[in-house]
C-alpha cells in the first residue's frame, strides 16, 4: 500500500545518490534506519527535497511507526534522537515527533505489567532510563519553534507530563489540567490546537488510571469536565466509552467500578 507513496517521495529528491539510498531504506520499513538517515541527511534534504511531498513523508512514517508498535518493536533512542534532529530543521514534523515520543512513553508505562513475561525487569529499567534521557534532549528542541508556538507548547508540556524519578511519566490532576488548557488555548485564540487530540488524551488518562490502582479517581468527572469546557461533544463522549470498553484493560473497568 505504501510503495506508490514511497516512489512518489523518491521522485521528489533531486540528489540521485540520496534518492536511491532513501528509497531503498523506506522500502525496508526499518524505522531505525529511516530515522537515522533523516537525521544524517537533513541538510541535503533541506536543499533537495520537494516541500510539497513532506505530508506524504509524514504519512509513511506514521504508518511504519504504528506497524512497529503493533509488533512490539521499539526504535532505539539514538535513532529517535536523530529524527528529533531532523525535525529541528523540518518543523512541520514537530506534531509527529510529539506523538512518536508520547507513544514511546505510554508503551513503556505498560511494559512492566502487560508484557512482564516478555520483558525482563532489567530491560524495563534500561528502556525507562533511555526515555528519561530522551525527554531531556527533546525538551531542549522546543526553543527552535517560533516564539508564539513555543510559548503555548511550553505551557501545555508543563501540564502534560510529570517526570518522576527514574523517568516514568504519570497523568495526574486531569480536571485541573483541562481547566488550565482551556484558559491557555482561549487566551491565545488557539482552541483548535488541542481539539483533535482531546479524545486520545482522555483514553490515555483512562489507561493511566486503570494502571495506577487508584480507586479514588472518578473518570466520569473527567469526561464531564471535557464536555463542559467544550473540548469534546456528547457524541464524542459516547464514542470514547465504546472505545474504552474495547480496550485490553477492560478488566480494570469491571473490577474497579469506574463505570
Amino acid at each position: 500500500m505504501l510503495l506508490p507513496v514511497i516512489e512518489k517521495i523518491g521522485d521528489g529528491i533531486e540528489n540521485e545518490e540520496v534518492r536511491g539510498r532513501f528509497t531503498e531504506i523506506l522500502r525496508s520499513g526499518d524505522i531505525n534506519q529511516i530515522f537515522s538517515f533523516l537525521g544524517e541527511q537533513r541538510d541535503i534534504l533541506d536543499l533537495t527535497f520537494s516541500k510539497e511531498l513532506l505530508p506524504a513523508l509524514r504519512f509513511v512514517l506514521s504508518q511504519m511507526f504504528e506497524k512497529q508498535f503493533q509488533k512490539r518493536e521499539y526504535p532505539n533512542k539514538d535513532a529517535f534522537a536523530s529524527f528529533i534532529k531532523f525535525s529541528d530543521l523540518f518543523l512541520s514534523f514537530t506534531p509527529l515527533t510529539i506523538e512518536f515520543y508520547g507513544q514511546m512513553a505510554r508503551r513503556w508505562r505498560r511494559l512492566d505489567r502487560t508484557y512482564a513475561d516478555v520483558f525482563s525487569l532489567e530491560k524495563v529499567f534500561v528502556l525507562r532510563s533511555a526515555l528519561d534521557e530522551l525527554f531531556k534532549k527533546y525538551a531542549e528542541h522546543f526553543s527552535l519553534l517560533e516564539r508564539a508556538d513555543r510559548k503555548i507548547v511550553d505551557k501545555l508540556k508543563k501540564y502534560y507530563f510529570k517526570s518522576t524519578s527514574g523517568g516514568g511519566y504519570y497523568y495526574e490532576n486531569w480536571e485541573d489540567k483541562l481547566e488550565r488548557w482551556s484558559f491557555i488555548l482561549n487566551k491565545n485564540r488557539m482552541k483548535k490546537f488541542d481539539e483533535s487530540h482531546i479524545v486520545s488524551l482522555i483514553r490515555r488518562a483512562a489507561l493511566e488510571l486503570f494502571q495506577s490502582h487508584d480507586s479514588s479517581v472518578d473518570l466520569s468527572k473527567l469526561i464531564q469536565k471535557s464536555i463542559d469546557l467544550q473540548f469534546i461533544s456528547e457524541l464524542e463522549n459516547s464514542e470514547i466509552l465504546q472505545r474504552l470498553i474495547q480496550d485490553s484493560q477492560i478488566e480494570f473497568v469491571s473490577k474497579r467500578g469506574y463505570w
